[in-house]
């Protein structure tokens, strides 16, 4: 199947906190004794402040956001590599294919119970579930307790650079993801909608 990149990527969505240019702030001083009302123009400097902290939260969540990909692929990889082989022995045939490199003259072995159950934990292990759940954990990890269901922006950053990761690896596999991946995906984004709903949510 297919992963088509929608939306922006987690640099566009890490730039909606980019920040405005600051505007001088007028205040009118009192008039006294019928003089003409003066206008007093703040000083710029702690509207600077506030821009740098802006700019510097711009480059941390897009930092973060690259991060969250790259270990994301990992994850992604790891899936398509290792959990579509066991999950076709588990229900493509029952038996557990061998390394042929240790043992060239035989391939295929007949389950035992206890190597049924070996295949039954990678089978569970690589499930879109558990995957979805380790990269939702992983985002987790690295934006900080609270933060993906309270601050939007971070939210969508953080999806954009998982649909990253999979757009990745579906490009260097030849374009195709088995639908063991594609479950995954979904999965993953039904995490994002959740914090996205919670910040909504919390917002009101």
């Amino acid at each position: 199947m297919n992963i088509v990149p929608v939306g922006v990527s987690a640099a566009q969505a890490a730039q909606q906190l980019q920040p405005r240019e600051p505007h001088l702030l007028q205040a009118a001083a009192a008039p006294e004794h019928g003089k003409p009302v003066d206008t007093v123009e703040i000083s710029p400097g702690r509207a600077n402040r506030s821009a740098m902290q802006r700019d510097n939260a711009v480059k941390t969540v897009s930092m973060q956001a690259q991060m969250l990909r790259r270990m994301a692929e990992r994850i992604i990889k790891e899936q398509y590599a290792k959990g579509n082989h066991w999950y076709m022995l588990m229900y493509g045939n029952k038996a557990v294919q061998l390394d042929p490199s240790l043992r060239p003259e035989t391939t295929m072995i007949e389950i035992t119970p206890q190597e049924r159950q070996v295949v039954a934990n990678a089978v569970e292990y690589f499930s879109p579930a558990q995957t979805s759940r380790r990269i939702l954990d992983t985002a987790e990890d690295i934006a900080g307790p609270d933060t993906l269901s309270r601050q939007p922006v971070v939210t969508e950053a953080f999806r954009s650079a998982v649909r990253e990761a999979f757009v990745n690896v579906q490009n260097e596999v030849g374009g195709v993801l088995p639908e063991l991946s594609q479950l995954t995906y979904e999965a993953a984004m039904q995490g994002f909608d959740a914090w996205t709903d919670a910040a909504r949510q919390a917002a009101l």
